[in-house]
C-alpha cells in the first residue's frame, strides 16, 4: 500500500489538471445536454487531441473531408466545432485564434447516413487505447468497456463529477460504446481498410466490384472512353484506362501483377479489351455527395485492402510501410500535386500517336473497327477529367474549404501523427502529462513494486538508452502506464463495477 500512496502523492502534486481524455468527455457531456433529445441518441464526437495547437486545424480538415467520405447521404455535412470553453462554431465562423482552443468535432451519424453499430467497431481496445480496455467479467467471460481512468483520471478536478459525465454521456448516446473517440485514431482506422475492424470499405458495404459499383451507381451499358499509359508513376507495367459515365465520372485503371504486359496483357497492343487479360484494377467512382469512393480489386472482382505488392509502390509514402492502401494512398498519389482533383495525370498513348497529324489510326485496326477504334481511344478525355474535378473540389471545400491538395496532404499527415513511434514527450502527453512527472510516477511504481513491463520501463532509463516505440505497442501497454501511474497492481472491484462493460 505504501508503494500506492507514494505513486499517487507524487501525481497530486505534479498533475495541475485532470487527463484530456476524462476533460474531452466532460465537455461532450455538458454539450451533448444542449441538443434536442431526438438528436442525442445519434450523436458522437471526435477529440482533438493534438499537443500543439496550431495543428489541430490539420486534424480538424482532414477528420472533417474523411467523414464524408464514408457518408451515403446526398449531402456534405461538416461536423460543428466544439472550443474548449463549450461554446459551437462551423468552420466558416472560426477565425485564427479559434483553432488553438478546438476540442471536440460533433457530428450526427443520421447526417452521413451510418449506424451505431458501425461507429461502435471503433471502440476497439486493440486499436483505440485512450477510451477503452478490456474488462473481465465475473463470469470470466472478457469484454471491452470504457477506460476506468474516464472515472477517476489523474489530477481530477474535485468539483468535477466524472462518473456522472461517462454514465451521462453514455445514455445520451444511446448506449454507444464509442460516444467519443481521439479525431487522430479515427483518421487511422478508417482510412485504410488493412487490419482494421473498422476499415474503409465497411462505411460505405463494399463487399466486391459489385457492390461497388452499385454504390456509385454505374451505367454498365454506357460505352467507355479508352486510353493506355505506356510509362505509369505508380505502376510496373503499361496499365488501361477507361472512363464511364455521361456525368459523374467512373475511372477504372488495369494492372499486371508480377506478369510482364506483353501479348494479351500488352493494352499497348490490346486494343479490343475482349482479348486483354488484367489481375487487378483500381477504381475511382463517385459518391451521392460528390466525393470520390475508392476501390482496389482482382481480375475476378473481389475486394483488395491494398495493392498487391507487384502492381508498385507507394512512393508518398512517409514510413516504411509502402503499401497502396485503399483511399489513403489513393488520394495521397493522386494529389500530390496541385489541381488533380483526385485523378493523376496521364500522358496519353493511342491519342498522342494517332490523334494528331498523320495516320488516324495504327496499321493493325482496320477499316471495319476503324469508327469504333476512334470514338473510343481518339475522343477528347480532358474535358470529362476536368469535369469530375470540378465536381470533387466543389465537394470537398463545402466539407471543410480545403482544395484537394491541401486535404489530400491533411489527410496523410493526420493517419502519420497517428501512426508513427512515439517518443518520451509524446508517451507522456498520450497520459495525460508532462514528461517530467510521466517519469516521475514510473519510478515511483518501479521502487515501490520492483518491477515494471519492459514497454513502460524504457521511459525511466537514461536518455541515451532510451528508444521509441511504435503506436501497437505503446498501445498494449496504455492500460499497464495508468495502473503504474495510480500505484495499483490491478483497477479495484469497486472502479470495475461503474464501467460500461460490452462483451466481445
Amino acid at each position: 500500500m505504501r508503494w500506492a500512496l507514494l505513486a499517487l502523492m507524487l501525481l497530486a502534486e505534479a498533475s495541475r489538471a485532470a487527463q484530456p481524455a476524462a476533460e474531452a468527455v466532460l465537455l461532450a457531456w455538458a454539450d451533448v445536454r444542449r441538443l434536442p433529445p431526438p438528436d442525442r441518441p445519434s450523436t458522437r464526437y471526435l477529440w482533438v487531441s493534438d499537443p500543439d495547437p496550431k495543428l489541430r486545424w490539420r486534424t480538424w480538415g482532414a477528420a472533417a473531408g474523411h467523414l464524408n467520405f464514408l457518408s451515403l447521404s446526398r449531402r456534405v455535412v461538416s461536423p460543428a466545432l466544439v472550443l474548449a470553453d463549450g461554446s459551437v462554431k462551423s468552420w466558416a465562423e472560426m477565425g485564427p485564434e479559434d483553432w488553438g482552443r478546438l476540442a471536440l468535432l460533433r457530428l450526427n451519424l443520421k447526417d452521413y447516413k451510418q449506424t451505431p453499430q458501425q461507429w461502435d467497431r471503433l471502440g476497439h481496445p486493440d486499436l483505440e487505447p485512450v477510451f477503452h480496455v478490456w474488462t473481465q467479467l465475473p463470469d470470466g467471460k472478457w469484454a471491452k468497456a470504457l477506460a476506468p481512468w474516464l472515472l477517476a483520471p489523474l489530477g481530477a478536478d474535485p468539483k468535477a463529477n466524472y462518473q456522472e459525465a461517462v454514465a451521462g454521456l453514455v445514455a445520451a448516446t444511446g448506449y454507444s460504446q464509442a460516444p467519443v473517440i481521439e479525431a487522430r485514431n479515427f483518421v487511422w482506422q478508417t482510412a485504410v481498410d488493412f487490419d482494421r475492424k473498422a476499415g474503409y470499405y465497411s462505411w460505405l458495404g463494399v463487399k466486391d466490384k459489385a457492390s461497388f459499383d452499385r454504390l456509385v451507381r454505374l451505367d454498365p451499358t454506357l460505352e467507355p472512353l479508352r486510353e493506355a499509359v505506356a510509362e505509369s508513376g505508380v505502376a510496373s507495367e503499361p496499365r488501361a484506362v477507361e472512363r464511364f459515365g455521361r456525368g459523374d465520372g467512373y475511372w477504372i485503371t488495369y494492372d499486371q501483377v508480377n506478369q510482364r504486359a506483353q501479348g494479351r496483357r500488352n493494352p499497348l497492343l490490346t486494343a479490343d479489351r475482349s482479348e486483354f487479360l488484367f489481375d487487378a484494377s483500381e477504381v475511382f467512382g463517385r459518391l451521392d455527395n460528390g466525393l470520390w469512393a475508392m476501390g482496389l480489386f482482382d481480375s475476378k472482382g473481389v475486394v483488395q485492402q491494398s495493392a498487391p505488392d507487384g502492381v508498385g509502390y507507394n512512393h508518398t509514402t512517409a514510413s516504411n510501410d509502402g503499401k497502396i492502401h485503399v483511399c489513403l494512398a489513393c488520394l495521397s498519389c493522386h494529389d500530390a500535386g496541385p489541381g488533380a482533383g483526385g485523378l493523376k495525370p496521364f500522358a496519353p498513348y493511342f491519342r498522342s500517336l494517332y490523334a494528331g497529324p498523320g495516320p488516324l489510326a495504327a496499321a493493325a485496326v482496320k477499316k471495319g473497327p476503324l469508327a469504333a477504334f476512334a470514338e473510343q481511344y481518339l475522343t477528347p478525355l480532358e474535358p470529362w477529367a476536368d469535369g469530375d474535378k470540378r465536381a470533387y473540389a466543389a465537394a470537398l471545400f463545402q466539407a471543410n474549404g480545403l482544395t484537394p491538395q491541401q486535404y489530400a496532404r491533411n489527410l496523410y499527415e493526420t493517419y502519420a501523427s497517428w501512426d508513427r513511434p512515439l517518443d518520451l514527450e509524446a508517451a507522456a502527453s498520450e497520459h495525460g502529462l508532462a514528461a517530467d512527472d510521466f517519469v516521475k510516477g514510473l519510478q515511483a511504481a518501479l521502487v515501490a513494486r520492483g518491477e515494471l513491463d519492459a514497454a513502460n520501463v524504457q521511459w525511466i532509463a537514461p536518455a541515451a538508452r532510451r528508444t521509441r516505440i511504435g503506436r501497437n505497442q505503446f498501445a498494449e501497454a496504455y492500460n499497464r502506464a495508468e495502473l503504474a501511474l495510480r500505484g495499483l497492481p490491478a483497477w479495484p472491484a469497486e472502479v470495475k463495477q461503474k464501467l460500461v462493460p460490452w462483451r466481445k
